[in-house]
């Protein structure tokens, strides 16, 4: 990012700017095409509810993919356009796998729900290993709106699942999350396949426990970031992705620029 002074105006500008950034390169006619083609495969099927919808397009990015972080995965993996050239080929039986991680494929799950009309929202989680100084594992997943059942629920593309309560069944929002018994926790692959089911289990373990970011800023408005006020982090010496050690509020801030905070029970 640029280096400019992080004025108020800036804190406002800088969103807007990004999110009309992305939405210019989309339009791009070839850009265009691959998501209506994208768009037209998944309205091809026939859905019983909008969970089954939902469901159905989180597979398609996970099985038009893996899950692999390389050289190759580097090139392209966070230019959404030509991910979604790439999902779109792949899934037409031309070209490879493109090779994503969890937020190439949150963003491009976003991207297909925005063309459909379903409201979602992109995700930062966060678990923490160490003892003195943690060192910060993010991972980013998406929240999408069920309009049929009026509720949020947190779907994760990486490895295939919904979060639900273990006891009920009950598809969850973060919020739900992280004012949740981690022991209730389980996950829902409505019947598709889980990618990674070991590492699926130990992510769980600490992921839910702290906070959550909005990540807001993607579509042009101020982030925010859902703290655990019982196990708020914020002050706490972290190692980033740099190995540079700085607090986690500051970690934040480096990912986002700009965020409101919300704390909860």
């Amino acid at each position: 990012m640029i280096a400019i002074k992080k004025t108020t105006l800036y804190s406002w500008l800088w969103p807007k700017l990004s999110y009309g950034k992305q939405k210019l390169k989309m339009l791009k006619s070839k850009n265009s095409t691959h998501l209506r083609e994208i768009m037209a495969q998944i309205q091809a099927q026939e859905f019983s509810t909008e969970r089954a919808k939902i469901n159905y397009i989180r597979n398609w990015v996970k099985s038009n993919s893996i899950h692999l972080i390389d050289d190759e995965h580097d090139q392209y993996a966070f230019n959404l356009p030509l991910v979604l050239s790439r999902l779109n080929d792949y899934s037409k039986g031309l070209g490879e796998l493109p090779h994503l991680s969890c937020g190439p494929r949150a963003y491009a799950m976003k991207e297909i729900l925005d063309g459909l009309n379903i409201e979602n929202r992109i995700i930062d989680l966060f678990g923490f290993s160490g003892e003195t100084v943690y060192r910060v594992s993010p991972h980013t997943l998406i929240e999408v709106f069920e309009a049929d059942q009026q509720s949020w629920v947190l779907q994760d593309p990486d490895f295939n699942v919904a979060y639900t309560d273990k006891n009920t069944g009950e598809y969850l929002c973060v919020k739900a999350l992280l004012q949740s018994e981690t022991k209730n926790l389980t996950f829902d692959a409505a019947g598709f396949a889980i990618e990674n089911p070991i590492n699926l289990r130990n992510t769980v373990r600490g992921l839910f426990e702290y906070c959550a970011l909005y990540r807001m800023s993607y579509v042009g408005k101020k982030s925010m970031l859902l703290v655990n006020a019982k196990k708020n982090m914020l002050n706490v010496s972290v190692v980033g992705a740099e190995s540079e050690e700085l607090l986690f509020s500051e970690y934040i801030y480096s990912r986002d620029y700009k965020y409101s905070l919300e704390y909860i029970a």
